[in-house]
């Protein structure tokens, strides 16, 4: 398999809220910075406990990014400031003036139940016109900034972040490699003959899809054996139609691995695009169509690689 390696300018996205370590939203701090990495973001808090730590936590477990923008200098470190799982620290010196950068810095963030300083975040990231989701924060409006969306559960929240990231073309999908691609073939034995002797590919595994499956996925009722040819460096899955001339393009189609194919279903759905979902035994197969009708399968990356 090979790995798809696209240089992307990194999107932040800001997690703020109580240093204290009792707050009631640490846990959903967690989540939420889990869902953050998750989707490739980079993650940005104020660097020390509670709220901010419980992110960091999140993020860093999911393999993310964390940049902490710091109250302190250098030489002059606050306890807790910065937390273990910080990657990157800045240290401002600024002290209560260091919001200004942790709320114009993010493409949006999302604040937790906090006090003063947050809500002095909220209130500079709406009047620089960023979006804030206000996970259970107080409920207000400040006429002519950014938008404010309150929420009342991590659900909601994580859902609304995926809404507005896709809106603003900042949807990220997950770190991918390239899985298998399929091609169509009358019979076995020329596939045998071309994949096998020519190509000098193995043959791994043989299956079969049955016509309903196959209609579903690829509106063609035929039932077909599906052979999979590879070495270590690419893979090759034949649909065996047994017909004399199958039609090109009927089952072609490319396979991409993802960390979490749902939510890229998801994403692709929310901007329009043909998402096929089947269900086979306790999985789920997941096809999606670009704009020209293009193919993909979407498998999801096995627990030991993520």
């Amino acid at each position: 398999m090979t790995d798809i390696w696209v240089r992307q300018k990194p999107i932040i996205i800001g997690i703020m809220g109580s240093h204290e370590d009792g707050s009631p939203a640490v846990d959903d701090a967690f989540v939420l910075g889990k869902a953050v990495a998750q989707r490739g973001y980079v993650l940005l808090t104020g660097g020390g406990r509670g709220v901010m730590k419980a992110a960091s936590e999140g993020a860093c477990l999911a393999g993310g990014l964390v940049i902490a923008v710091l109250p302190s200098e250098r030489n002059l470190p606050l306890n807790g400031y910065p937390n273990e799982f910080v990657d990157i620290p800045i240290y401002t010196g600024m002290y209560d003036a260091r919001n200004v950068i942790n709320a114009k810095t993010p493409s949006l963030i999302i604040a937790l139940s906090g006090s003063a300083g947050t809500l002095s975040e909220i209130a500079i990231a709406l009047k620089s016109g960023t979006a804030v989701i206000g996970l259970n924060c107080p409920r207000f409006e400040l006429p002519g900034t950014g938008e404010y969306y309150p929420v009342t559960t991590v659900e909601e929240a994580i859902s609304k972040m995926d809404e507005l990231m896709a809106q603003c073309g900042g949807s990220r999908s997950e770190p991918m490699k390239h899985h298998h691609v399929a091609v169509a073939c009358s019979r076995r034995d020329r596939a045998e003959q071309f994949y096998g002797k020519i190509l000098g590919l193995s043959l791994i595994k043989t299956t079969s899809i049955g016509g309903d499956l196959a209609e579903r996925i690829f509106d063609a009722p035929d039932t077909c054996d599906v052979i999979l040819f590879g070495n270590e460096h690419c893979a090759i899955e034949v649909f065996v139609t047994g017909t004399a001339a199958p039609k090109v393009g009927t089952y072609a189609h490319v396979c991409l691995e993802v960390q979490d194919k749902r939510h890229c279903a998801d994403v692709c759905e929310s901007q329009g695009f043909d998402v096929r979902r089947i269900p086979r035994g306790d999985d789920l197969m997941i096809f999606i169509r670009d704009y020209d009708g293009n193919l993909f399968e979407i498998k999801e990356a096995p627990r030991a690689a993520r």
